[in-house]
């Protein structure tokens, strides 16, 4: 920026452009055959220019300010004139509308565009430096003015790592657990590939892994490698992301994967069948563990909307407690992030006994067309019965309940009075939408076949000591009625 100039020389050069064509070329230059145009446009400085390279890029530098809504006159209190400012504006798109021209619009600080009714949104307007400003880009990896996650604690142990050092993951499945899986990974340095299909990845190589953080108030975007394929590919590790109804058809590709350390995320029920299948036939998967991570979202065009309550995973050996050096190792995957590994010793019942407590969420949810908010306090606390009739069925099959005692928030007391509360909380707010009844809604195939996996489990168990899950199951919609409605 040019030396500031007293109020009198504002005055006198200010009224000097007046009546006069601001838009003016001085110079048109060509380095080889690139042609180069270079327009005097002040305001932001008296001699500010602006450069056409070959009638399609238009480098503006501080002329513009792109904001939420579209473009302004560059910051207010950074200008020489900002009435000058704001008719230079006016002026440029003038004469590139009369040219026929529509360059893509690059700034020197927030982005480019080639959408001139975007450029020029705002080019009356000056952006206002005293008062917080919507990010241009939503998707922009963080907000300037928010500063909650620079902490001194996260720089002393954020590691930067080196080229050779990062460890290459993949995550296979780009919905919103496995997005946001990706992006905690990426967090912590990791080089990530995400394997989806066609159109998400190419969305994702155009766009980034952009994802709204509900509850914490942020968005973030990472730059991931999207393939459609990874034949070929060698990894420290992968991450299967996968509904349970499409686990099975997803297994010719796990086959093909070169990694040595295997993650399978989701609600699987029959993880033994699984890992028999992938121990047979896919011999470059050295080690193999089975996770479930608690988030809940929605898509959006080019996002989705993550809602979750902390940032997490369980995850273990089918049975038996993982060695230490293996636990230490896939902690290392996570290094300088919130996200934690809680260890289990029997995967198996875990990812079981879980399905006990959201089958009844799921049955209740439908019940009330996918909108908790209907729901009645005695509709809830059938839900809690059903899971404790549920737990009971499991405890006397001499199964071991995971995590630890949780079957007790499903009973009378302290934990059980919580319990009601949450239910509560999730059937009121948006955070239960999110987290169940969007899941529930958009997974209808998925809910159906681990409801025929209990089905089928309790099969002989007295229906006298799981008659509220009967009862609740009883009054949902059909299943083909619910793929009618939902389409999925």
């Amino acid at each position: 920026m040019s030396k500031r100039a007293s109020n009198f020389q504002k005055k006198v050069m200010s009224l000097s452009y007046r009546g006069k064509e601001i838009f003016k070329p001085l110079n048109t230059g060509w380095i080889d055959d690139i042609k180069i145009e270079a327009f005097l446009v002040p305001g932001h400085t008296w001699g500010h220019m602006v450069y056409l390279v070959d009638d399609a890029y238009l480098f503006t530098g501080d002329a513009i300010w792109f904001g939420a809504d579209g473009g302004y006159s560059f910051i207010n209190s950074l200008a020489e004139d900002n009435d000058l400012a704001k008719r230079s504006l006016a002026a440029l798109e003038k004469k590139l509308r009369g040219r026929g021209l529509f360059p893509k619009v690059i700034t020197g600080h927030t982005g480019w565009s080639e959408d001139l009714d975007f450029v020029f949104a705002h080019k009356d307007q000056v952006c206002n430096s005293m008062k917080k400003q919507t990010p241009h880009d939503l998707s922009a990896p963080y907000d300037g003015y928010d500063e909650r996650d620079d902490t001194e604690d996260k720089a002393r142990r954020t590691k930067l790592a080196s080229a050779d050092s990062r460890r290459k993951v993949l995550v296979f499945g780009a919905g919103v657990i496995g997005s946001y899986l990706a992006h905690v990974l990426c967090e912590a340095g990791n080089e990530v590939t995400i394997l989806a299909r066609e159109a998400r990845a190419v969305s994702l190589n155009r766009n980034g892994l952009v994802i709204r953080h509900h509850l914490q108030g942020k968005v973030t975007k990472d730059r991931v490698e999207a393939v459609t394929s990874v034949e070929g590919r060698t990894f420290d590790a992968a991450f299967v992301v996968m509904p349970y109804h499409k686990l099975k058809a997803a297994l010719l590709e796990i086959d093909r994967l070169q990694a040595n350390l295997l993650v399978l995320v989701g609600n699987d029920v029959t993880p033994a069948e699984i890992e028999k299948h992938i121990k047979e036939n896919a011999p470059g998967v050295k080690k193999i563990l089975f996770g479930f991570q608690a988030t809940g979202g929605k898509k959006e065009e080019n996002r989705y909307i993550c809602e979750r309550l902390g940032g997490g995973m369980a995850i273990g050996q089918l049975h038996d407690e993982t060695a230490p050096k293996l636990k230490k190792w896939a902690q290392r995957l996570f290094e300088g992030t919130d996200y934690k590994l809680n260890w289990q010793g029997d995967m198996e019942s875990y990812l079981i006994c879980h399905v006990a407590a959201i089958l009844p969420i799921g049955y209740l949810s439908y019940i009330c067309d996918g909108n908790l908010r209907k729901s009645t306090g005695r509709q809830r606390r059938m839900m809690l019965e059903a899971s404790h009739e549920a737990y009971e069925f499991l405890k006397g099959k001499g199964m071991t309940i995971y995590p630890v005692n949780d079957d007790k928030y499903f009973e009378k007391g302290v934990r059980g009075w919580l319990m009601a509360f949450l239910y509560f909380v999730m059937a009121k707010t948006k955070i239960g939408d999110m987290v169940a009844c969007e899941h529930c809604r958009n997974a209808v195939s998925e809910m159906e076949q681990l409801d025929l996996f209990y089905e089928k489990l309790m099969e002989g168990y007295p229906v006298e000591k799981r008659k509220t899950w009967q009862k609740l199951h009883a009054q949902m919609p059909s299943w083909e009625e619910l793929h009618r409605t939902y389409g999925n």
